[in-house]
């Protein structure tokens, strides 16, 4: 089986797709121009026949839309209302970034603005990146020592909007390739190979002082794939060893992150690294975890259900070893048969059917790893994509200032494999999302759920739906001092309930 690499994760903005005719219409959303600006719509009583009308941002048309999945409570007859989203500069830190990988941002310079515009309208955070290539194939006629001005605009508008930017530090020798020098592999066994990539450190990191705040050593040491890429783990350990100081002499604000494995695959190479003495220089752990895992999949098994299990060991081996900083999860991709244009078919291990289905996996991975205290960048979907993008933008606004937190809860209901995480909100309202994790259907009616939260008490009670972008009051009821929620229909996707004071 063809093994994955972020290349194939490349984002391309305006391809085509031919939707599944049993897909429902896509949800209606904001748009982009000013997405604050637009007055929020009323969507009529839920046990009625539902028809929202909005602006499509896709086709400029009205999209009507007819179903069960929008009502998440019976009996509930109080108006919902659209969720209306803000832009990077107007949210406090989500946590939630984009992944721009396989041959870099200098590509393609006069796609810079849209990647910009991209980045802001979805309410990102953080920008996973680079210059040139993160990865074989390399473009050796261009010169990896040249920061085109384009770029240098486009990194300070990123900070302008609220952005960080995480630098993703490769190097291929270029110069020397053009002399006729060859890069031994695997890669920084010998000396010169890293004196020359600790010069391309001090050039990068002295050139962005002060506009990038995350540096990457390298990317999937793990991928031997394209033969120049592969380091050993003794020898990447090494590495960020030689690296960090430089780092910390030419930008003492940056923070330095190690380079991410695709753990499925490797998961023992980011483990020797976890259990090495270089874990308290360094600032971030990242890894890269979910590639169209699903429930039901043949070739990844279990793997969908013991990945909470995984990421816990992660967590507990680096602090143990003497790490105390963040944790990312990066290019976390989910596409689908219908709408598959974000990799190539022959990269698939396994696709849901449409990108209403992707669009929900979406949803509960954002939402799982921001619950286990790990921030996510996402790799592989568009635009154009007419369910994920704007579930994704929904969530990029809702899950803002978001920090896990424990919190109470009894659930009654016929479902048992529910999965929950709570969440306390900068204002102190407390968030709580909870869906079914089996494997994601196209229409989910949602089962009949009772939530009871013992001794706490709210203002008001708000479901927030991500996937079709509209948020409602819940009916409420106090029973000896505890709040309780009846006949909530929980969905294969997280539904978010706000507790406000």
């Amino acid at each position: 089986m063809k093994k994955l690499t972020s290349l194939s994760l490349f984002v391309t903005f305006f391809a085509l797709a031919t939707l599944s005719a049993c897909e429902p219409s896509p949800p209606p959303t904001a748009a982009l121009s000013a997405p604050t600006s637009l007055p929020s719509t009323l969507i009529p009583t839920p046990r009625e026949e539902i028809t929202v009308v909005s602006i499509d941002v896709f086709s400029g048309s009205d999209i009507p839309y007819v179903g069960p999945d929008v009502i998440l409570q019976e009996g509930n007859s109080l108006p919902a209302f659209q969720l209306l989203t803000k832009p990077s500069a107007e949210l406090a830190d989500n946590r939630i970034g984009l992944a721009f990988a396989g041959p870099g941002l200098v590509v393609d310079l006069w796609h810079l603005p849209h990647v910009l515009d991209h980045l802001i309208d979805n309410g990102m955070k953080v920008i996973h990146s680079s210059m040139y290539e993160i990865e074989p194939p390399i473009d050796w006629s261009t010169d990896e020592y040249h920061v085109p001005p384009e770029f240098d605009q486009f990194v300070d508008d990123v900070n302008e909007n609220g952005v960080d930017f995480n630098y993703v530090v490769s190097f291929w020798d270029k110069a020397g390739h053009a002399n006729g020098e060859t890069l031994s592999v695997p890669r920084f066994k010998a000396e010169e190979q890293i004196e020359e990539y600790l010069d391309y450190i001090r050039f990068v990191v002295g050139h962005f002082k002060g506009q990038v705040q995350y540096y990457t050593i390298w990317n999937e040491p793990d991928n031997f794939g394209g033969g120049i890429n592969g380091i050993r783990p003794d020898v990447y350990i090494e590495l960020i060893k030689r690296v960090v100081p430089v780092i910390r002499e030419v930008d003492p604000q940056a923070e330095v992150a190690i380079a991410p494995n695709v753990i499925y695959y490797a998961r023992e190479n980011l483990f020797a690294v976890l259990e090495s003495d270089a874990m308290p220089l360094v600032d971030v752990i990242q890894w890269h975890g979910l590639y169209d895992v699903l429930p039901n999949d043949a070739f990844y098994g279990d793997y969908y259900y013991e990945y909470p299990t995984l990421v816990e060991d992660i967590k507990q081996t680096a602090a143990a070893n003497g790490f105390d900083g963040e944790y990312w999860s990066t290019e976390v991709t989910w596409c689908s048969e219908s709408f598959p244009n974000c990799k190539p078919d022959d990269q698939a291990q396994g696709q849901a059917e449409t990108d209403l289905l992707a669009a929900k996996y979406y949803i509960r991975g954002i939402v799982m790893h921001l619950g286990m205290d790990v921030g996510i960048s996402l790799g592989g979907f568009q635009t154009s994509a007419p369910w994920s993008f704007p579930a994704i933008r929904n969530l990029g606004t809702v899950m803002a200032g978001a920090a896990p937190t424990s919190l109470t809860v009894n659930v009654e209901g016929e479902a048992t494999n529910n999965l929950s995480y709570a969440f306390t909100l900068p204002n102190g309202d407390r968030l709580f999302a909870i869906w079914t994790n089996g494997v994601a259907v196209s229409v989910d009616p949602g089962i009949r759920t009772t939530l009871t939260f013992p001794d706490q008490s709210a203002q008001q009670v708000v479901i927030i739906d991500p996937l079709y972008g509209f948020e409602q009051e819940l009916n409420t009821e106090m029973e000896n001092g505890n709040l309780v929620i009846r006949n909530l229909l929980v969905k294969d996707y997280p539904i978010l309930i706000k507790l406000s004071q």
